[in-house]
């Protein structure tokens, strides 16, 4: 199993949000956003402030695990959160589906793009977030999935990849702020849901008057760790 062109293809696409949604990016007509700045750990971040900026994002700030989600029985992985407003978080994600009937379980990998429009505070340490939204690209990675439709098929016998899904979903999160450690550094944990769907469900959706809204939407749960 070769995974290297996988790990090329991710960081190239990791590379793409994080030049597009720089901290040039103003999203403070969403409002809110100014007022959770003490959420952020300036302790922790003075340690890493004085490296070139480049060096500086390539730094994950969040641990993640998920269940679910058209991913994984779960997934795992770090995530990078940019914009003026932080609006915007990048997730790498690893997982794996279980052996089940199949000859063996498989290995997953995902990108993942976030998008939190705004906040509301509920007291001095919980946050919620009544929408976050987005979308991502998973891979199973094994020789049964093509991205190609191999040479056993006859031509356009398959439209689509097997290999690579997109997904997009709408969620909820809270987030608990507490400090730990003798010198009382700051940390986030947020619990989250998503509901989803991927290409392949909406194409059927669309196509076919017998599939219900609710046969193609998956639940999804997961915990969310910001290191600074």
């Amino acid at each position: 199993m070769r995974l290297r062109p996988y790990i090329i293809n991710i960081l190239l696409m990791l590379a793409l949000p994080a030049v597009a949604y720089s901290e040039d990016s103003d999203y403070s007509e969403f409002s809110d956003y100014s007022e959770f700045s003490e959420f952020s750990d300036s302790s922790d971040s003075s340690n890493i402030s004085n490296t070139p900026n480049f060096w500086h994002r390539l730094v994950p700030s969040q641990l993640v695990v998920q269940n679910a989600g058209n991913m994984g029985l779960v997934s795992a992985g770090i995530g990078w959160n940019y914009g003026r407003n932080k609006q915007w978080e990048t997730h790498l994600l690893m997982g794996f589906v279980p052996k089940y009937k199949s000859q063996s379980a498989k290995p997953t990998i995902t990108v993942k793009e976030n998008f939190i429009p705004w906040r509301l505070r509920v007291d001095d340490n919980v946050v919620l977030e009544p929408l976050s939204c987005g979308l991502y690209v998973n891979t199973v990675v094994g020789s049964r999935f093509w991205s190609h439709l191999p040479s056993r098929y006859p031509n356009n016998y398959y439209w689509f990849s097997t290999r690579f899904r997109i997904n997009v979903f709408m969620g909820e999160r809270l987030t608990w702020h507490f400090s730990t450690g003798k010198n009382k550094r700051s940390r986030d944990i947020t619990a989250f849901y998503e509901c989803s769907t991927c290409d392949l469900y909406l194409f059927d959706y669309f196509g076919n008057r017998n599939i219900k809204l609710r046969d193609i939407i998956g639940l999804s749960v997961g915990v969310k760790l910001q290191l600074f």
